[in-house]
């Protein structure tokens, strides 16, 4: 019994001392951590709730991506690639128009259609040059869209000149001469000749409808852009120069004596002294 005793009695010393270690060995520990994890928590607290996880991903690249410019280029690329090719072969349409109502034996000179055709070359030779720097060049978006608006109104307008101006029954009817009413007939190759120019304008009539239906492509997909880029939701920013504006006002009082003192000998007398 006596021995039992003695035994039990060191077991509970024995684990007594082993609480005691443990307690003096990880309590340091316990205390070191502590700062750290009411500093991490204090951290934690002060983090807004909502708060976008985004805004690290923010970089200067997103004012460029939400450009206007930055939409569409691919498609506005091979609209204007095909809007230079087809300026081109509606100007070569054009030129040997004219050279063919300048040249066949027609009843009448048809100086109208060659007036019609003189401005849609004009404008065509303004597409070409326009289409060439946009399609090498990066050009502003608001040129751009002005140009669109500008292009479109004026081919819709030219086409429907032209198509106006084509060849009718004047083109090979019969003349009378003067004074005598002698009937002239028209020449043999005109209704050939008038024939092969109303096919040629036919074709440049349509290349010009092409050519405004890819205009009017452009400015919707431009629009289109310009709607997603949100611009009216950015800041405008008018920076105005510095400087200073210095105003330096001068007066000079001038005081006259009210009366003339008289001249002295060998002193020629003279008029009122100014101070």
């Amino acid at each position: 019994m006596m021995a039992r005793r003695y035994t039990q009695q060191s077991n509970i010393r024995t684990s007594g001392l082993l609480r005691i270690y443990y307690v003096a060995l990880f309590l340091p520990i316990s205390h070191n951590k502590r700062p750290s994890t009411q500093h991490s928590e204090m951290a934690e607290s002060s983090t807004p709730l909502l708060a976008d996880e985004n805004t690290s991903h923010i970089g200067p690249n997103d004012d460029e991506q939400n450009s206007p410019s930055h939409y569409f280029k691919a498609v506005l690329k091979v609209l204007g690639i095909a809007a230079l090719v087809l300026s081109a072969l509606t100007l070569a349409l054009l030129i040997a128009n004219q050279i063919i109502l300048g040249s066949a034996p027609l009843s009448w000179s048809p100086w109208w259609t060659q007036k019609v055709s003189t401005g849609v070359i004009v404008l065509i030779v303004f597409s070409i040059i326009f289409a060439f720097f946009n399609t090498f060049f990066n050009l502003p978006f608001l040129i751009n869209v002005v140009a669109d608006i500008g292009f479109t109104t004026a081919t819709i307008v030219k086409v429907v000149n032209f198509i106006d101006a084509f060849p009718n029954s004047s083109w090979c009817q019969t003349r009378y001469g003067y004074p005598d009413r002698t009937p002239i007939p028209p020449h043999p190759r005109c209704e050939h000749w008038k024939l092969v120019a109303t096919i040629l304008m036919a074709v440049i009539a349509g290349f010009i409808i092409l050519l405004a239906t890819i205009y009017v492509l452009r400015l919707l997909l431009r629009s289109v852009a310009l709607y997603r880029s949100r611009f009216w939701k950015r800041p405008l920013a008018l920076n105005f120069p510095t400087g200073e504006i210095t105003f330096q006002i001068s007066l000079r009082v001038l005081r006259q004596e009210s009366g003339r003192p008289s001249a002295t000998e060998g002193e020629a007398p003279h008029g009122p002294v100014y101070l």
